[in-house]
């Protein structure tokens, strides 16, 4: 796969969203439209926004979305506190942009919130109902229709009288655009920018993009439309860690299994952002570790136990690699390692960022140049600026890892210190003034609207990083295959028809979203 090829598949998918919107059939149009945009997003095509595909989806909901459901401002007299609509496309318990939006609900203790939900399969997470409930809003699962221009109508009514819409959506997701794209008078927008690596669907109705860091704010300037006046920096909410009953690192590595007096490290990251590629492979990278120590062992969380890469690493250095597939009990890893080694090629900042609240030094090494967009795949964050975290050159970044595994004193401390600096900036008052001032610029941008674009700056090694990455993590591959189940069935038919055998998902894909809702529902009350 290359450029060439996922620009000419996405720009198929557009041309037939085209088409179905010339023949009036806005539901079809739709679904179209959020496939071609889920396949820029999953097989990067070269550029990170399309003008051509905001504007037909302004259009479709200029024509059957806007007419039926009016969205007026806040009425006088209503309640003086401040109402925040949020809207996501699927909420998930394992997922670190659900994370952020139930802090920052619980962080904003100004504000009423409410959340609306576009295209939710799994049960909702626990910790987002009762964030909501302590609020004072309610949550909306907007899935009473399989229509993706219904569900941007009842959007629409759920954001009447909001004084803010919050943006938490994939970036393939059309319902805002179908809600918004045609309404200059919509309350101010901002779009949280949690996937800020990959194509994405927005620009025309964002007021503040909000960056959680500088790479992503770099990129959105450089290459989505957005110049810097659209644009503001709030780092991810975090709650300090405070487990007073956690256990030791004793007790954490005997329920582990794993060695009492071994230096250990540890990586939490789905296994996709681990496949090595010609920017990097994390094994080789600390290989040195295992060949210098014969007591290093390597804890990996995310990766399959069973997974034949990571099987094949740990026959190489005698058991001493330890995937452990994906686990809840992350307190207890953290407890048990030495040191939190970030994930490369593609970087896990929010888990990086979590082990460092939870006492872990951190250590992460960024394989792009500090000038390229590249970096946006790696971790950056304000809070670590002061810090010795970020390393550019591999043997720098193997010594600080020497040294933090010899000296576990020394290792305590600078956890500390990289604790506080996180603590200070991702909670508190300052977290909650850059908030504030984060709401003021949507509401001031809002107010002279429509917003030119900046220029693209045309392409650069991103591009085929970020292709790479995709094509060699198998993150690109038919990514789009969920969004058929809002086409008639005639239409899933033809199209799952056209998908080459060894990508065709399985028959389930095709349910009607609210019987896959259903059947989830009922399998995880039967499990529990």
């Amino acid at each position: 796969m290359d450029l060439k090829d996922a620009k000419a598949g996405y720009d198929a998918l557009l041309a037939e969203a085209e088409r179905k919107a010339t023949a009036g059939a806005a539901s079809a149009a739709s679904v179209f439209a959020q496939v071609a945009a889920h396949s820029a997003a999953g097989r990067h095509p070269g550029f990170f926004r399309s003008a051509d595909l905001e504007a037909l989806l302004s259009d479709l909901g200029a024509r059957f979305v806007l007419p039926s459901a009016p969205v007026r401002r806040r009425r006088p007299g209503g309640s003086p506190r401040r109402r925040v609509l949020h809207v996501l496309t699927e909420a998930y318990s394992i997922g670190g942009h659900t994370k952020a939006l139930y802090r920052w609900i619980g962080a904003d203790s100004a504000s009423t919130h409410d959340v609306a939900i576009t295209q939710q399969v799994e049960p909702l997470p626990p910790a987002l109902v009762d964030a909501v409930a302590a609020a004072g809003g309610r949550i909306r699962l907007l899935d009473g229709v399989e229509n993706l221009i219904a569900v941007a109508r009842d959007l629409r009514r759920m954001a009447d009288g909001a004084d803010f819409i919050v943006l938490h959506v994939h970036p393939y997701d059309v319902v805002p655009l179908l809600a918004f794209g045609a309404d200059q008078e919509r309350p101010p927008t901002l779009v949280f920018n949690h996937a800020d690596h990959v194509f994405w669907l927005g620009e025309s109705i964002c007021d503040c993009l909000v960056n959680f860091r500088r790479s992503g704010a770099r990129l959105a300037a450089a290459r989505r439309g957005l110049g810097p006046e659209r644009s503001a920096l709030l780092p991810l909410p975090l709650l300090p860690s405070s487990r007073p009953d956690a256990p030791g690192k004793t007790e954490a590595r005997r329920i582990l299994g794993l060695p009492a007096d071994a230096p250990i490290s540890l990586t939490i990251a789905s296994e996709y952002k681990l496949v090595p590629n010609r920017r990097a492979d994390f094994f080789a990278l600390h290989r040195p570790l295992f060949d210098a120590d014969p007591e290093f062992r390597m804890v990996l969380v995310g990766p399959s136990a069973t997974s034949a890469y990571w099987m094949e690493r740990a026959a190489e250095t005698g058991g001493r690699v330890h995937p452990m597939g994906m686990r809840s009990e992350l307190d207890l890893f953290t407890a048990a390692a030495d040191v939190y080694l970030d994930s490369t090629p593609f970087a896990s900042q929010t888990a990086l960022l979590e082990a460092v609240l939870d006492g872990l030094p951190a250590v992460s090494w960024r394989p792009y140049p500090a000038e390229s967009l590249s970096a946006v795949l790696a971790s950056d964050d304000v809070a670590l600026d002061d810090q010795p975290v970020i390393f550019h050159d591999a043997a720098a970044y193997l010594s600080q890892v020497r040294a933090l595994l010899a000296d576990r004193s020394a290792a305590e401390a600078l956890g500390r210190a990289q604790a506080n600096a996180i603590a200070t900036l991702h909670w508190g008052p300052a977290w909650t003034d850059s908030l504030e001032r984060t709401y003021e610029a949507a509401a001031l941008n809002a107010a002279d609207r429509p917003a030119p674009s900046a220029p693209d700056q045309g392409p650069s090694d991103v591009d085929q990083d970020l292709l790479e990455f995709q094509a060699g993590s198998r993150r690109g591959v038919a990514p789009e295959v969920q969004h058929f189940r809002f086409l008639p069935v005639r239409l899933q038919i033809a199209t799952w028809a056209r998908i080459p055998k060894e990508d065709r998902p399985p028959l389930k894909e095709f349910l009607p979203l609210r019987l896959r809702q259903r059947v989830r529902r009922a399998w995880s009350g039967m499990r529990r």
